[in-house]
């Protein structure tokens, strides 16, 4: 049975949100109008609060007003985001944790796939700065009604949930995904500093077996169990 090691892109692989980051390039390149980009960062904001004023068809229509700018553009959505990780795609990922993915995937010779909630367009270009054959499964935001989670977005591109070894992610908000690593393998939480550590580790004890469940520091990549 191959082994397969998932890890989420934003805060987990990557240094900050590669997402917004990608949002302020293609405003700053004018891909993007003043509008839509505010529209996007107030959304945003309000995402991070946890505000119940902003739902999923909030995140539907301005995506989906995103991506249709883009695509609008001379380059294409997927051009724009070509573009974007070809300038500035290596400094969003962190190295640390990069080399752990690699140190893992060579000890399992399995095989690496990258999961986001961005868009699959976004995913797609930075495959580039992970080894050929890296998976790179995103939100379909051409189509954004069909987002319903990372575990159906991985169904989706082909991955059969048993083989699953590992998963990584930076958030107890990823409960799918993170019991999904626990029960087959080892599931990775990656912290960035103490108080996010302690904020996670009740969390973890709060929602699921710690069994299997470890943290990651974003900085060091020292691994520990919870």
């Amino acid at each position: 049975m191959a082994s397969l090691l998932i890890f989420d892109l934003d805060e987990t692989m990557a240094r900050g949100g590669a997402g917004v980051g990608f949002i302020k390039y293609a405003y700053e390149s004018s891909y993007l109008s003043a509008q839509i980009y505010r529209d996007y960062m107030n959304s945003y904001d309000i995402s991070l609060k946890g505000s119940d004023y902003y739902t999923m068809e909030d995140d539907i229509q301005i995506k989906g007003a995103i991506f249709k700018a883009l695509e609008g553009s001379p380059l294409g959505a997927r051009g724009v985001a070509n573009e974007f990780v070809a300038l500035h795609g290596e400094k969003f990922i962190n190295p640390i944790i990069k080399e752990l993915a690699l140190r893992e995937l060579k000890q399992t010779a399995g095989h690496l796939a990258i999961a986001s909630g961005s868009p699959d367009y976004l995913l797609e270009a930075f495959g580039r700065v992970f080894p050929k054959g890296t998976k790179m499964i995103g939100a379909p935001w051409h189509s954004p009604g069909l987002d319903v989670g990372k575990l159906a977005n991985l169904e989706r591109a082909g991955i059969e949930l048993r083989e699953v070894a590992l998963t990584a992610s930076d958030s107890i908000n990823d409960l799918p995904l993170m019991k999904l690593g626990a029960t087959n393998g080892r599931a990775w939480i990656v912290t960035r500093d103490q108080s996010d550590e302690a904020l996670i580790r009740w969390g973890i004890k709060q929602n699921a077996e710690t069994k299997n469940v470890y943290l990651v520091d974003h900085n060091s990549g020292r691994v520990s169990a919870i």
